[in-house]
């Protein structure tokens, strides 16, 4: 996620509605992805087609990589915005490799839009499959 400026209400406003968004967009996809296996559990009938199917491993691969796609980006956030803000309560701290690497992949925005489209490739596929397979 990126660091937010200072100094701007304008630039604090829209960075504020892109944090809430984040959080919102990542609990989602998380929700989905462990919703999608804990659907395999519960249909029978779903479960047993994919089986027959020989599609179940890919399902289920599909939906845990989306996930884990999350909570990686969301653990590549939480350590790049910590090291942000060790900087800007120690001064000093900014002229080291650690901060200026961790501070650069802040502003490294096409991370977060990679993962989000890698995770709605992931999800949209297995919801392909899951929906191939039932209507056959």
């Amino acid at each position: 996620m990126a660091r937010e400026k200072k100094g701007n209400l304008t630039a604090h406003a829209y960075f504020q509605s892109y944090a809430e968004y984040n959080r919102i967009l990542r609990s989602w996809f998380v929700a989905f992805g462990i919703g999608g296996l804990a659907l395999l559990l519960v249909e029978e009938k779903l479960r047993t087609a994919l089986i027959v199917a020989g599609e179940v491993r890919l399902v289920v691969a599909l939906f845990l990589s989306g996930v884990a796609l999350q909570i990686l980006i969301a653990g590549l956030n939480k350590y790049a915005n910590w090291y942000c803000y060790a900087g800007e309560d120690e001064p000093a701290y900014q002229r080291t490799a650690a901060y200026r690497f961790w501070s650069g992949i802040t502003r490294q925005f096409i991370i977060d839009v990679l993962v989000d489209i890698a995770t709605t490739v992931c999800f949209f596929s297995a919801i392909g499959i899951l929906f191939s397979v039932f209507t056959h």
